[in-house]
């Protein structure tokens, strides 16, 4: 009998990355999980996730029918978008604004350089046709869309460019969605099987330009989307998982698959945003409200300051794109373990941007990588095990790595080892200088906040991270190269609609308002009983987008709960403008371009704290050698799995588990607490 048979149930998260795939399933009795990491295969990454789900069912001893829930983050969209392997995209706009997406807002990654590259672009102009229709900003027709015009111009593109998807994007369908819906059913009927999406679809905000682009990327990541999440449910079927599998979203809920492969552009932040729903959950069960999350993978270092509630934003960028969809705010500030070391022309050194990726990865993976890495320097060290590796799934090759810091240590006078050690330190440095300033900007002292990491490379650096930047304490949580897997099982559904409003707060109308407020408050709640999920309970959360008259961004304001006035909007307006930029003028004018309506529908939990069931007690504790402070040392290294609460540990040491490694450097105590972090504190 499977340890499920009996009327337990257990619950899946997946997270499939470039480089591995992440699956981890939670008892829903007890707690207990199971963990594991599987390569992912790039030309079918549905098959590395089934394939990590089936291992994990038994390994669990779990009966296919006994999952109630499967929650899925995804990188497809993302990797479709960087690695330009989309569709051939064409868009349909209004007459005399072909070249909106060419011109942008007509900014240069570098503006001193006179001969700097023009930015990518995503849809080429032959792929651009207007056609004759016009609202006004008001929502008013101005001109009638002409069908006729649109199918003529869509046959174009589809039938003599060979475009496979189709943006509409037509000029303030935030305000009046009339004319792009009548194009989709036109264009539907005459090519019911091409995949065709409407910038009111996708987001309902003006800007133009980000609303346009943000269109455009869906159209050119759906079809994909559709096809991989189409067979991964049809797959989680004929396994017998009766669960229909959800997809978490940018602004960390989740939807159904039918919503995501028609919204594609929805899960390209779904990664970062699971880690931060899931660094959430394990710092509030412990009592931890002023956190860093600190979400280090494989190609980048990805920040969130939090003070008890999740922040949103809709300003992110994937790649060189704006993403203007509403997403939880997240920021890539440093390197990650991919990261490729280098020198520039005057021969400094320098570690990332530039990422080894999951293809051909960092040198030691054995996968034809030439180029020394942050991970090839920690392995160089000693302080990664190359045969303990992601729990075994991947044996990594030491001597790959040296050669590697061998060659760069060549170009600088420097041995292989005291390469390595200029890598990290150099790493850390880049992250500093780019951290300091973002806690300026949120205006937080980081010597009062509790560094969180996660993510594969996470823990491994964080320490040292920490110890420069003047960091007292860091929390690792139980699994935390698994917890943007883990986020997608505990996720909520989440949803906003928004409204735009222009309209100064002198002249609100609290009628009109209320009306209005309701309105989106239904439309949103609609959204939730669509997605086909059972909730335990469903709540609202307002907004309104303010900025004082003439400035031209806005900020989001949580609006109370209950009849609101345009005093209560004045007031949390002032103290949101306040907080962010240190001063706000209590008599100046405001003006209201958006409000929106939130709804959540709180899913169903697992009953208890998650918990590693096994110990591994025969590498429970031993000694490893490790390359640090310029001379070798031995130093304790022991399996996560096997501390227990009460042990007390102090630098340098070693804490090894499948899903990461971690440094503790001198200068730290650690334990673990109820909930099984594990707490790293500065001995003082």
């Amino acid at each position: 009998m499977t340890r499920d048979s009996a009327g337990g149930q257990a619950r899946i998260g997946v997270d499939v990355g470039g480089t591995f795939t992440d699956c981890i399933l939670v008892h829903n009795d007890d707690g207990a999980v199971e963990l594991i990491k599987v390569p992912t295969v790039r030309a079918n990454p549905a098959r590395s996730a089934l394939d990590g789900i089936e291992r994990l069912l038994e390994r669990g001893g779990v009966a296919p029918q006994a999952v109630t829930h499967v929650g899925h983050g995804t990188t497809v969209a993302t990797n479709t978008l960087i690695e330009e392997d989309g569709a051939e995209v064409g868009v349909l706009t209004t007459a005399g604004f072909r070249d909106v997406l060419a011109l942008g807002r007509v900014r240069f990654p570098r503006p001193s350089e006179l001969n700097g590259a023009l930015p990518r672009q995503l849809v080429p102009l032959r792929h651009v046709r207007e056609v004759p229709e016009r609202m006004s900003a008001d929502g008013a027709v101005v001109e009638p869309l002409d069908e006729e015009e649109l199918v003529a111009q869509a046959a174009q593109l589809i039938d003599k460019e060979g475009v496979s998807a189709l943006a509409v994007c037509f000029l303030h369908a935030y305000r009046n969605d009339a004319h792009e819906r009548q194009a989709l059913n036109a264009i539907k009927a005459r090519w019911p099987d091409i995949f065709v999406c409407a910038s009111s679809e996708i987001s309902r905000r003006p800007r133009e330009y980000e609303r346009f682009l943000t269109t455009a990327m869906n159209a050119y990541v759906g079809e994909r989307m559709r096809h991989y999440l189409s067979e991964f449910q049809e797959r989680t079927r004929e396994l017998g998982i009766p669960a229909p599998p959800l997809v978490t979203r940018s602004n960390g809920g989740i939807m159904s698959v039918e919503t995501a492969g028609d919204h594609a552009v929805h899960t390209m932040l779904s990664g970062p945003a699971a880690g931060l729903v899931g660094a959430t959950y394990f710092a509030r069960a412990a009592g931890y409200n002023r956190i860093i999350a600190w979400d280090m993978g494989g190609t980048s270092l990805d920040v969130a300051v939090l003070d008890g509630t999740l922040k949103y934003t809709d300003d992110a960028h994937v790649g060189e794109f704006p993403l203007f969809i509403p997403t939880l705010d997240v920021l890539s500030i440093g390197s990650g373990g991919g990261s490729i070391a280098w020198l520039d022309a005057s021969g400094l050194l320098h570690v990332g941007p530039r990422s080894a990726g999951a293809q051909p990865g960092p040198a030691c993976y054995g996968r034809g990588g030439q180029q020394p890495t942050l991970t090839d320097a920690y392995v160089t060290l000693g302080v990664i095990d190359a045969e303990r590796f992601a729990g075994s799934e991947l044996r990594l090759d030491r001597d790959l790595a040296v050669a590697a810091l061998r060659r760069l240590g060549d170009s600088i006078g420097l041995s292989p080892l005291q390469a390595a050690e200029a890598v990290v330190e150099v790493a850390t440095a880049q992250i500093q200088a780019r951290f300091m300033p973002l806690m300026a900007r949120y205006g937080v002292n980081p010597a009062n906040y509790v560094l969180f990491p996660y993510g594969g490379a996470g823990p491994m650096h964080s320490f040292t991270f920490a110890k420069a930047a003047g960091i007292d304490r860091v929390v690792v949580p139980l699994f935390p190269g698994l917890l943007c897997a883990w986020g997608s099982i505990i996720a909520d559904l989440r949803y906003e609609v928004p409204k735009v409003l222009h309209l100064p707060l002198a002249e609100l109308d609290p009628a009109e308002f209320a009306a209005d407020m309701d309105e989106l408050d239904r439309e949103a709640t609609r959204w939730l009983g669509e997605q086909g999920v059972e909730i335990t309970g469903q709540f609202i959360r307002r907004s309104a987008y303010a900025r004082y008259m003439g400035q031209s961004f806005d900020l989001q304001v949580p609006l109370p709960g209950g009849v609101v006035s345009a005093a209560d909007i004045r007031r949390a307006f002032i103290e949101c403008y306040a907080t962010r930029y240190g001063y706000a003028d209590p008599d100046g004018e405001i003006e209201i371009v958006s409000v929106s309506s939130q709804a959540i529908g709180t899913t169903l939990k697992p009953d208890a704290m998650p918990v590693l069931r096994h110990k591994r007690e025969t590498m429970a504790e031993h000694r490893r050698r490790i390359f640090i402070e310029g001379a070798w040392q031995e130093v304790v290294a022991i399996d996560r799995e096997a501390i227990a609460k009460g042990d007390i540990f102090e630098g340098p040491m070693v804490v090894d588990q499948i899903d990461t490694t971690m440094f503790i450097p001198s200068g730290f105590r650690v334990s673990t607490d109820g909930f099984g972090n594990l707490v790293g504190e500065r001995i003082r």
